[in-house]
């Protein structure tokens, strides 16, 4: 199943960045595991940083939640990890679409 992982990007410090990415890579490999196709949108990290060392400038933060509309579209499910602003909104647009919806990754069925 395609899976959304959804959980806080942002965060005071580069470190803490760091760290809600590191959890979104934790819940994909679990998830990945299971026998699932996870979509990581914190990955797009990497893309934001590239863009600002390499442009001077990123995509706004619409266009961000935009992208992630996009995905949620071609999944079927949503793992909501935490809440934040862009979670929680990216959990409305799931349960808007009518994704199975989890919140934690021992919730999520072995795939058969």
């Amino acid at each position: 199943m395609r899976i959304f992982i959804s959980g806080p990007y942002s965060g005071k410090t580069p470190e803490e960045v760091h760290l809600n990415v590191c959890r979104a890579l934790d819940a994909a490999q679990k998830l990945i595991g299971k026998g699932h196709c996870p979509f990581i949108p914190h990955l797009t990290h990497f893309l934001h940083l590239y863009l600002l060392t390499r442009h001077g400038q990123s995509f706004d933060y619409e266009t961000w939640m935009e992208l992630d509309e996009a995905w949620l579209r071609c999944c079927a499910a949503i793992l909501h990890l935490g809440t934040s602003p862009g979670a929680d909104r990216e959990l409305a647009m799931a349960r808007a679409l009518g994704l199975v919806v989890y919140r934690a990754v021992d919730e999520v069925p072995d795939a058969s």
